[in-house]
C-alpha cells in the first residue's frame, strides 16, 4: 500500500515552512541576519514537526504532529531589533542636537528653526537609508553617517553676531567722532566714549536677550540710535574762552576808562588785548586735557591782565606845556624891567594858561585833538608879554623931578654959569643913582 497521510502531512508542513520563510524575507524591516535567524527558525520547527510526523502510528497522532508543526511555523514572528535601535539611535541623536541648537543663545528663533529643520531632513534621511539596508553591516553603516550629519549641524549664528558688529561699527564711528571733535577735552573725550561703551554693552545685551529676528533688529536698531545720540557738550574750553572773553572786556572797559589815554592808544592798546585773547583762545583748542586748558587759560588772562598801556601823546603833551611854562617864567623872572609883583602876577598867568591847556590835553579824545591843545597852550604860554608899570613910572618920576630941579637951578641968578652946570650935573648924578636903584 502506498503511504498517503504522512507524506501529505509533511507536505503541509514544508508549505507552511515555504509560505512562513515567503512572509519573513519580505519583511522590510528585517536584516539578512534577522531574517536568517528566523528561517532557521522555521526550518528548526518543520523538521520537528515532520519527526513528530514519522513517530505517529495512527491518523490522529500524524494530524495531530502536522497540525503542531505548521502552528509552531506560523507562530514564528521574529522582533525587527537592528533597523529600530538604529532608528531609535538616530532619533536620539537629533533630540540632542535640536536640544544643543535650542540652548544656542547665540541663534534667532529663525535660525534655530532652520537648523531643526535641518537635522530632521538628515534623521529622515537617515532612516529611509536605515530601511533600505539589507544586512546589519548596511543598518550599522546607514546609522552611523546619518548620526554623524546629524552631529554635524553647526548652524552658524549670523543675525545676532551681524547685530553687534553693526553695534561696535556704530560705537567706533562715534567714539572716531569724538576723538576728532577739538571742543572737547581729553576728559570730556574719554567720558563721552565711556557713555558709547556703556550704550553698546546694554545693546548687545539686548541682542543676546532677543530671541527673534524681529527683536535682534529692534535691539540694534535701539543700541545704535542711543550711540548715535550720544553728543558730548563741550564744557571746559567753551567756560575757558568765556573767562578769556571777559577778561578781554574787563581790560578794554578799563583802557576806555582811561582819560590819560587818546582814541589811538586805546585803540592799540584794545588790538593787543585782543591779540593776546585769540592767542589764549588757540592755545585753549591747542589743549588736549583739563590741565592744559587751564593753564592756556590762566596764562591767557594773565597777559590780558598785563596789558597796561602807557600815556604817550598826553604825557608828552603835558611836558611841552610844562616845557613851555618854565620858559616863558625864566623870562619873565629874567626882565628886570618887572617889579617882583609883575612877575609873580606874569608867572601866575603863565600857570593858568598852562593848567588850561592841560585839561584840555586831558579832554582831549584824538592824537590830533591833543596836538591842536599843545600848540594852543604853547601859544597861549608864550603871548604872554607882561608891560613893566612900576619902574618905568618911577623913573618918569625921577626925569620930572630932575627936570624940574635943573629948571629950578637955571632960574637962580645967584649961581654962576659953572654953579649951574655943576649943581646939575649933581641932580643928573642922583637921578642915574635912583634909576639904579629901581632897576
Amino acid at each position: 500500500p502506498e503511504a498517503v497521510a504522512k507524506p501529505a502531512a509533511k507536505e503541509a508542513i514544508d508549505k507552511a515552512a515555504a509560505d512562513k520563510k515567503a512572509a519573513i524575507d519580505a519583511r522590510d524591516d528585517l536584516t539578512t541576519e534577522e531574517k536568517a535567524a528566523a528561517k532557521a527558525e522555521v526550518d528548526s520547527e518543520a523538521a520537528k514537526a515532520k519527526d513528530a510526523v514519522d513517530a505517529a502510528t495512527d491518523q490522529a497522532g500524524v494530524d495531530a504532529a502536522k497540525d503542531s508543526g505548521t502552528n509552531a511555523i506560523t507562530a514564528v514572528n521574529p522582533e525587527a531589533v537592528a533597523k529600530p535601535a538604529a532608528k531609535e539611535a538616530i532619533d536620539k541623536a537629533a533630540a540632542d542636537k535640536k536640544a544643543a541648537i535650542d540652548a544656542n543663545n547665540d541663534l534667532t528663533q529663525e535660525e534655530k528653526d532652520a537648523a531643526k529643520a535641518t537635522v530632521d531632513a538628515e534623521a529622515s534621511k537617515a532612516k529611509d537609508a536605515v530601511d533600505a539596508a539589507t544586512d546589519q553591516a548596511g543598518v550599522d553603516a546607514a546609522k552611523d553617517s546619518g548620526t554623524n550629519a546629524i552631529t554635524a549641524v553647526n548652524p552658524e549664528a549670523v543675525a545676532k553676531p551681524a547685530a553687534k558688529e553693526a553695534i561696535d561699527k556704530a560705537a567706533a564711528d562715534k567714539k572716531a567722532a569724538i576723538d576728532a571733535n577739538n571742543d572737547l577735552t581729553q576728559e570730556e573725550k574719554d567720558a563721552a566714549k565711556a557713555t558709547v561703551d556703556a550704550e553698546a554693552s546694554k545693546a548687545k545685551d539686548a541682542v543676546d536677550a532677543a530671541t527673534d529676528q524681529a527683536g535682534v533688529d529692534a535691539a540694534k536698531d535701539s543700541g545704535t540710535n542711543a550711540i548715535t545720540a550720544v553728543n558730548p557738550e563741550a564744557v571746559a574750553k567753551p567756560a575757558a574762552k568765556e573767562a578769556i572773553d571777559k577778561a578781554a572786556a574787563d581790560k578794554k572797559a578799563a583802557i576806555d576808562a582811561r582819560d590819560d589815554l587818546t582814541t589811538e592808544e586805546k585803540a592799540a592798546a584794545k588790538a593787543e588785548v585782543d591779540s593776546e585773547a585769540a592767542k589764549a583762545k588757540d592755545a585753549v583748542d591747542a589743549a588736549t586735557d583739563q590741565a592744559g586748558v587751564d593753564a592756556a587759560k590762566d596764562s591767557g588772562t594773565n597777559a590780558i591782565t598785563a596789558v597796561n598801556p602807557e600815556a604817550v601823546a598826553k604825557s608828552a603833551a603835558k611836558e611841552a606845556i610844562d616845557k613851555a611854562a618854565a620858559d616863558k617864567k625864566a623870562a619873565i623872572d629874567a626882565n628886570n624891567n618887572l617889579t617882583q609883583e609883575e612877575k609873580d602876577a606874569a608867572k601866575s598867568t603863565v600857570d593858568a594858561e598852562a593848567n588850561k591847556a592841560k585839561a584840555a590835553i586831558d579832554a582831549a579824545k584824538t592824537s590830533e585833538e591833543v596836538q591842536t591843545a599843545v600848540t594852543a597852550g604853547i601859544t597861549a604860554i608864550q603871548a604872554i608879554n607882561p608891560v613893566a608899570e612900576v619902574k618905568p613910572a618911577a623913573k618918569v618920576a625921577i626925569d620930572a623931578a630932575a627936570k624940574a630941579k635943573k629948571a629950578s637951578l637955571e632960574a637962580r641968578d645967584d649961581l654962576t654959569a659953572e654953579e649951574k652946570a655943576a649943581a646939575k650935573a649933581e641932580v643928573d648924578s642922583e637921578a642915574a643913582k635912583a634909576k639904579s636903584a629901581i632897576d
